[in-house]
């Protein structure tokens, strides 16, 4: 078995660098003939982006399609594609979006946050409006303040962080400093 990067199929796709477009065609038949392809998730989802680039909404949902159905050809977890093509071909987010949302769903996870506005119509998937922390610059302590609140418990964390990196919490509730240590390890005593 052989994997293909997001840039090979891109060329064999697009066909935009004639001598790299012949070379990777070439190559992946070539595979495809000795035995298997295998496709990952991330390669689908980057490949759907970069055709986007390129393609209208339809060519590109279209491909992805006959990717998945080439003989020769294993899709890392077929069926979560296959089902990120679908609520893809009903939603105004693209399918990269769709299986990112995809992925976590099928691992057991009862719900997705994003930034992106377009997945947040996704059932499931929770749109962040705004950020629940305040930043400021802190000219005394030569860094920055950050003083972020978490909805739920009312926890709050207060961090000045120097121009070192190196920070000081004083956090309430205890609980917080377990979650705190697990993402900056190093800068806790």
């Amino acid at each position: 078995m052989l994997a293909a990067d997001t840039n090979v199929r891109a060329r064999a796709y697009l066909n935009d660098e004639p001598a790299q477009a012949c070379k990777a065609c070439s190559a992946l038949a070539e595979a495809r003939s000795a035995g298997e392809v295998f496709v990952p998730l991330l390669v689908l989802a980057e490949l759907s982006r970069v055709l986007r680039g390129r393609w209208d909404r339809g060519r590109v949902l279209d491909t992805i399609a006959g990717l998945l159905q080439t003989r020769g050809v294993t899709v890392e977890w077929a069926a979560v594609a296959w089902k990120a093509l679908e609520v893809s071909r009903k939603g105004a987010a693209g399918f990269a979006e769709h299986l990112i949302a995809e992925i976590p769903f099928a691992s057991g996870a009862q719900g997705v946050i994003t930034f992106d506005k377009a997945p947040g119509r996704v059932l499931g998937v929770r749109r962040l409006k705004q950020a629940p922390c305040g930043i400021e610059q802190n000219s005394q302590a030569g860094g920055w303040r950050f003083d972020i609140t978490l909805p739920q418990g009312g926890a709050s964390i207060h961090q000045i962080a120097d121009p070192h990196w190196r920070s000081h919490l004083a956090e309430t509730p205890g609980a917080m400093r377990s979650m705190n240590h697990s993402l900056w390890p190093d800068r806790l005593d």
